[in-house]
């Protein structure tokens, strides 16, 4: 019986060490859900919902560890971000503005110049052909699409109108 009674008594020290410790680890596992999974995954749920396009979204910053730290920076960092994000979008409207108003200036442009008597002929920096206008195209007896981008002594002979000898064009000088 003395045998019986202390492997009866150690069998019940046993069973309440080990639901002990299962209380134990219990408590200990909802601390860290509380404590560490909880905030992951409000960070993740954030982080998910933001790169969906919810982008006035923000991390809680409530916190006064880690959590709330990364948080606080994470914040900065979108916030930056938005307003760099709305200087390139404000930006890039002005470029369109200034774009469409360049595009109707030479539309207007290229009007005068088609509807002016005299021949014009516009050249870039290094003097090749950009721009002939309707009268230089019948007078050189050449089309714009043919010579842009030739040098001016290549398309035309300028001649000194006094001693009918060719002179050097001004432009290729």
């Amino acid at each position: 019986p003395l045998r019986e009674t202390v492997l009866a008594e150690r069998k019940r020290v046993l069973i309440a060490m080990g639901l002990g410790m299962l209380g134990i680890g219990l408590l200990l596992h909802g601390m860290l859900r509380q404590v560490l999974t909880k905030p992951f995954h409000e960070m993740v749920q954030t982080a998910k919902a933001i790169t969906h396009g919810e982008t006035a979204l923000r991390f809680p910053e409530n916190r006064a560890d880690e959590f709330g730290f990364l948080a606080r920076f994470i914040n900065k960092a979108l916030d930056f971000v938005t307003l760099k994000q709305q200087e390139l979008q404000e930006a890039l409207e002005k470029v369109r503005e200034s774009e469409a108003r360049l595009m109707a200036e030479k539309t207007l442009i290229e009007v005068t110049l088609h509807s002016i008597g005299d021949a014009v002929i516009t050249t870039d920096a290094t003097g090749r052909l950009q721009y002939l206008n309707p009268m230089a195209e019948k007078l050189t007896g050449k089309q714009l699409d043919e010579v842009r981008g030739r040098t001016v002594k290549d398309v035309l002979q300028l001649i000194d109108e006094d001693h009918r000898r060719p002179v050097e064009s001004s432009v290729d000088v």
